[in-house]
């Protein structure tokens, strides 16, 4: 009787794929890289060594694909994915990226 939304996260999971394809990514983020800043360069590489973001990679050129993927971070900065925030900062013309974990205290 004590059932209620405990399929929530197997529901949200099918209701937007994209969205566990990006926590999926986070994960992998973080577990190669941790909270340090990374290039988008060594992102795009990690997403495609897994198989992620099909969609972006069957773009015809490497110039789309580094657009497309610098769009789908740009989207998701600033925004709860998983257990973590994705935060950029910029230098130069280049961004770097980080994750932030949700809920951190300051100091810690």
């Amino acid at each position: 009787l004590n059932d209620w939304r405990t399929n929530e996260a197997d529901w949200r999971r099918q209701a937007d794929p994209k969205g566990a394809e990006m926590e999926a990514f986070v994960d992998l983020w973080h577990g190669q890289f941790g909270p340090g800043s990374v290039d988008p360069k060594n992102l795009r590489s990690l997403a495609q060594e897994h198989e992620l973001f099909a969609h972006i990679f069957a773009k015809r050129t490497t110039g789309a694909v580094n657009v497309a993927f610098g769009r789908m971070l740009g989207r998701h900065v600033n925004m709860p994915v998983g257990k973590w925030f994705i935060r950029r900062a910029a230098s130069g013309n280049q961004s770097l990226y980080h994750l932030e974990r949700i809920g951190r205290e300051v100091g810690y």
